[in-house]
């Protein structure tokens, strides 16, 4: 437990689970790793193992269990997003976004990311050795600021293992053991140390109300509001709408060199439209009105970025019935991860805004000698927009992914 507070939402939760007097209704949000990357999903992924738990414990109890995790994708994609993966009247979600987010909320913040080298300060190799990083050098403590603030219970894998495994070096609970091969997901037996953790929280949440049951203050304090966002001005969407993967297709009214294709697998889909074809427009129609009002309406456009360096360079613009600053969009970048990226234009209002994505012809490496590469690679996953502020998008020239702190700790075999 990194966190826990006054845990009155939780409280209220775990009270109603024990008397089985409603319907009780449990999600998770996240990435890949909640999804179930290197588990067997829905047999031994922390969630599922979790849920089996709290159907044995709370046999009084109707519970209802939604995995709405979508691999590749941060809070900002999630935020546009949420009514597709979790229901509104949902009692308690986990959310999970430590390794998409990476150190994004360390920028809100005004922390400066150390990073984490790829070799050892005395000169061993990468390939041999114990390589790690330090305690401190993840931007977890930045979230567990977000957690205290809200009064949010937090939980920690980092905590919860890292004394066992690079302090007591206890076997069985090695990073090798913990993480998955691509030390970015945890293994089975990480999933299963997060099961734990979820575990062990409704546990003491069960005997703290045990010990002490809901009370008038507990329910004052459940429905007062919640404070003002911790970081200004970054409040909720207004009239948020999603077209993610199929539901895009129908406003796409021109398509010649793109293809319709899923790069993933039906269980973890991975569609989009996708070219490798430079100037070639992928032509949308979108409705860009605002109901009357003088609100600036958001459009995100959900792209891959990947470290292929056959990824290229796209520009997103509007071409007929109504106007927007053209915006550059690169699909290529050094972080060895494949993620869903989203670059933001402000297109004035209309029923039927016509934008054109356009892919370039080379694109630069990113070196300092200037090289350029015929990169043409191009994919797009979905378009997102809301009434009034952007914050809750993602600035791509500003976000950078820290899964180096991710994958610096973990073991490395000298083999």
């Amino acid at each position: 437990m990194a966190y826990i507070g006054p845990n009155t939402r939780l409280r209220r939760v775990v009270s109603d689970l024990i008397t089985g007097h409603r319907p009780i209704k449990i999600a998770v949000i996240g990435g890949s790793v909640s999804w179930g990357l290197a588990a067997e999903v829905g047999k031994n992924d922390w969630f599922t193992v979790f849920s089996r738990y709290m159907s044995d414990a709370f046999p009084r109890a109707e519970l209802t269990f939604t995995n709405g995790c979508v691999p590749s994708t941060g809070t900002p994609f999630m935020i546009l997003c949420l009514e597709l993966y979790v229901n509104a009247d949902v009692d308690l979600v986990f959310s999970e976004y430590m390794l998409n987010d990476g150190a994004l909320i360390l920028q809100h913040n005004g922390f400066v990311s150390r990073g984490v080298p790829t070799e050892l300060d005395d000169g061993i190799e990468s390939g041999t050795g114990i390589k790690h990083a330090l305690f401190a050098d993840t931007p977890e403590d930045a979230y567990g600021a977000v957690s205290q603030y809200y009064g949010a219970p937090s939980l920690s894998l980092r905590s919860a293992v890292y004394r066992l495994a690079m302090a007591k070096r206890v076997p069985g609970f090695q990073w090798k053991d913990i993480m998955h091969i691509d030390r970015l997901h945890p293994s089975v037996k990480g999933h299963k140390c997060m099961a734990d953790l979820a575990v062990w929280l409704i546990q003491q949440t069960a005997l703290d109300v045990f010990m002490r049951p809901m009370a008038k203050e507990d329910v004052e304090m459940v429905t007062e509001p919640l404070p003002d966002p911790i970081f200004p001005n970054n409040l909720p969407p207004a009239h948020a709408m999603c077209l993610w993967q199929e539901m895009l297709r129908p406003a796409v009214v021109e398509s010649d060199g793109w293809e319709f294709i899923n790069e993933g697998t039906e269980e973890k889909p991975k569609k989009g439209y996708v070219t490798t074809t430079p100037d070639v427009p992928l032509t949308l129609c979108l409705n860009t009105s605002s109901d009357g009002s003088n609100f600036s309406v958001t459009v995100a456009i959900a792209h891959l970025k990947s470290y292929d360096e056959n990824m290229g360079i796209a520009t997103v613009s509007c071409v007929a019935n109504c106007s927007c600053t053209p915006v550059l969009m690169d699909g290529w970048h050094t972080d060895q991860s494949s993620q869903t990226y989203m670059a933001t234009v402000t297109p004035t209002q209309h029923e039927a805004c016509i934008m054109a994505i356009t892919v370039h012809a080379t694109r630069a490496l990113g070196t300092e000698d200037g090289q350029w590469l015929p990169g043409t690679k191009f994919k797009v996953s979905g378009v997102m927009f809301t009434e009034g502020s952007n914050n809750v998008a993602d600035d791509q020239d500003r976000r950078f992914k820290a899964t180096g702190w991710a994958s610096g700790l973990s073991e490395t075999d000298s083999s």
